[in-house]
């Protein structure tokens, strides 16, 4: 069973594994569209966002992959082939086989049979259901339409780890902190003669965001992945970009300083423009008053011709 735990858990890490790197290869193919070059903060801003936004929809979509996938097993009520959840058994003196489905108590003391809870989890109604993972030494045969007993106490039950019905199931609902303690490990490497160059998998100096009591669905859930990172390259953006031109502004306070410098130079440019317009504005004015002299003579001249006339 431990066999059939572990070769589950190297698929998940392969399954999350290959998922990530799909998804990423995905996110890389995508361009950014501007019809200018975008400042450094709006770069960061939109790449952080759309980072996020990736981040979800890789969840949610690993999610329901994984959903679907279990759904189906779920459905068909596969038969593992370690029979943890269904097994056969041929009727005497015919060829038919009866199918009947592993039980299991939902509460286990760690003793024999007497001291279990009467309370039981059937493989035919959910696949969901577990028993303490550990070393056994089990004589006693699985009776039909019985609750899995054990006829002694058990060796040695591994910490967090599951068995039930079904090994992914099972798995997903265990933990890893047995490897994580050394005196676990010995325990478990001393009475299967197995695992003898593991040594324990050290946290203490990781900054993880699971902890070893973490379980593994959860795990799996968030794709095994500890932390996402972003590095953002503005300079190669704006190599890429290659803008034609280039502008900028910036924001000055008003000194007293630069205050009277604008001024003087506001009455500085004032007193060049009067000193061009003023002369010709002066002549315009004198010009008016002789035009106006020119023209009463000129009427005069005219109107004793008129009489005459």
């Amino acid at each position: 069973m431990a066999s059939a735990q572990f070769q589950v858990l190297s698929v998940l890490c392969r399954t999350s594994r290959q998922f990530v790197i799909d998804a990423l290869k995905g996110f890389s193919s995508t361009t950014i569209l501007s019809p200018n070059a975008l400042s450094r903060d709006i770069i960061n801003s939109y790449i952080g966002t759309s980072i996020e936004q990736f981040q979800k929809n890789t969840l949610d979509s690993f999610r329901s992959y994984y959903h679907f996938v279990s759904s189906l097993v779920e459905e068909n009520h596969f038969i593992s082939a370690l029979r943890t959840n269904f097994y056969t058994r041929s009727v005497p003196d015919s060829n038919i086989s009866v199918t009947f489905s592993a039980i299991y108590p939902q509460q286990v003391n760690q003793t024999p049979s007497s001291l279990m809870s009467n309370e039981t989890c059937r493989c035919d109604r959910t696949s969901d259901c577990v028993y303490p993972a550990g070393i056994y030494n089990q004589s006693q045969t699985i009776v039909s339409n019985e609750v899995f007993s054990l006829d002694e106490s058990p060796l040695f039950i591994v910490p967090g780890f599951q068995v039930g019905c079904v090994p992914q199931n099972a798995l997903l609902q265990s933990t890893l902190e047995c490897f994580y303690n050394q005196s676990c490990l010995d325990i478990v490497i001393s009475l299967t003669d197995a695992l003898r160059t593991v040594s324990a998998l050290n946290i203490s100096n990781s900054f993880s965001r699971f902890s070893p009591t973490t379980t593994i669905g959860v795990l799996f859930d968030n794709l095994m992945v500890e932390s996402w990172e972003n590095s953002t390259d503005f300079a190669i953006y704006f190599q890429t970009c290659a803008p034609k031109a280039c502008s900028y502004s910036y924001l000055q306070r008003f000194f007293l300083i630069y205050m009277i410098t604008i001024i003087a130079s506001v009455f500085g440019g004032l007193n060049i423009v009067l000193r061009i317009t003023s002369p010709l504005f002066v002549k315009f004015i004198l010009r008016s008053p002789y035009r106006r002299v020119r023209m009463l003579e000129a009427n005069e001249r005219h109107e004793p011709k008129r009489n005459a006339d």
